[in-house]
């Protein structure tokens, strides 16, 4: 399972992971690492790879100001969201490639956003390896609330 997002504390993965262990599979969750938690570890039987997290700029919505102001802090959102996204999916894909390589899997299940994370799946689909898409978010509209873009 690939969320970026904390684990346990996000806990639609947590449940989701938790249940599917109890059934008998093998689960692996690659999640963003919090200040104090364990780089990879195993929690109550989930295989656990965290990521450091990387934020170059705090993403906000823009304040009021002048058009300039808005403009750069438009800016300085998107190249946050840009980096942070392409880093996650890029690490994911090599922390799954270990994992492949290790252990094999039969499933790749990624949790949204980042909507990029299939391209962590399309070399395991070549393979033969099924791939779950688990929508968190809408996110047309986590942008469009964040940056007040119109409709359409």
């Amino acid at each position: 399972m690939l969320v970026e997002n904390y684990f346990p504390q996000d806990t639609r993965v947590a449940n989701e992971a938790g249940l599917l262990t109890d059934a008998g599979y093998k689960v692996a969750v690659i999640a963003l690492r919090k200040r104090g938690q364990a780089g990879r570890e195993t929690l109550n039987g989930i295989e656990v790879y965290r990521l450091p997290t990387l934020e170059l700029f705090k993403k906000t919505s823009p304040a009021n100001g002048n058009r300039m102001n808005l403009l750069f802090v438009k800016l300085k959102s998107f190249l946050g969201y840009f980096v942070e996204y392409s880093y996650f999916t890029a690490a994911c894909f090599i922390v799954s490639t270990y994992i492949f390589v290790r252990r094999g899997f039969d499933v790749l299940h990624a949790h949204n956003p980042p909507d990029t994370l299939f391209l962590v799946a399309l070399p395991f689909k070549l393979l033969g390896k099924k791939f779950v898409f688990d929508q968190h978010d809408l996110c047309p509209e986590l942008y469009r609330s964040r940056y007040s873009a119109p409709e359409g």
